[in-house]
Parts: structure tokens; C-alpha cells; sequence
């Protein structure tokens, strides 16, 4: 990843940049809401050539400090062709398995710590 045309802070609303994923995979994104350091909005579009359509995807992001770090909500919207919406349940799915799996596994390594004593 990339990220080019970075025209200010991006804790500050307006501010814009370019992030590049791949070759062919660069968005447009603009800082909607800031509000540091709790709450972050952007706005993504995809750069597209010739007729495609883009897909637009806002994010939101709050934090919230817990014990023992913080806690971070992450809240998208998505508007997309049908044939983009497809893909993205897909990815969402692969998302919400890969999420279950490091879950259970912080919550095994915390138990783990939690019951060894001390020596």
C-alpha cells in the first residue's frame, strides 16, 4: 500500500490523499469528520478509467480507551455495482472468520498468562 498526494493532516477535516493497493486498485480519500482522538470519518473512491463505475466506501472509526488498551469500532458503508457487492460479502465472510479465530486465540494466550504463577 501506498499513499501519494497527501495534502495535509489526516486528522483534519478536507484533508485528501491518494492510496494505491495494488496496480490497478488506487481510492481518492477525504477526512470527513475528525475528532481526535476519538472518532475518525473518511470517505473512499475508487479511481476508475473509462465507464466503470466507482465504489464509494465510507469508514468510521471510534476509539474507546479500556484496562487494558483500546477498543476500536470500525463502522463502513459501501456503495457498489452488484458484481462489487458480491465480492464484498465474500471478503466479509473471510473477514468475520480470520476476526474469530485471532479472538479465540488472544483469549486462550490471556487465559494461558492468567493461570501459569509466578516463580
Amino acid at each position: 500500500m501506498a499513499v501519494r498526494d497527501l495534502t495535509g493532516d489526516p486528522a483534519v477535516v478536507g484533508t485528501r490523499w491518494r492510496t494505491q493497493y495494488a496496480p490497478r486498485v488506487t481510492y481518492a480519500v477525504e477526512v470527513l469528520a475528525a475528532e481526535p482522538p476519538v472518532r475518525h470519518v473518511i470517505r473512499s473512491r475508487t479511481v476508475t478509467s473509462g465507464m466503470r463505475r466507482s465504489t464509494t466506501i465510507v469508514s468510521e472509526r471510534t476509539y474507546r480507551e479500556i484496562p487494558n488498551g483500546t477498543e476500536v469500532h470500525v463502522r463502513q458503508v459501501v456503495h457498489t455495482q452488484l458484481v462489487g457487492r458480491a465480492a464484498l460479502r465474500l471478503q466479509r465472510s473471510s473477514q468475520e472468520r480470520q476476526r474469530s479465530w485471532s479472538n479465540a486465540r488472544m483469549r486462550a494466550e490471556l487465559e494461558a498468562s492468567a493461570t501459569r504463577s509466578p516463580s
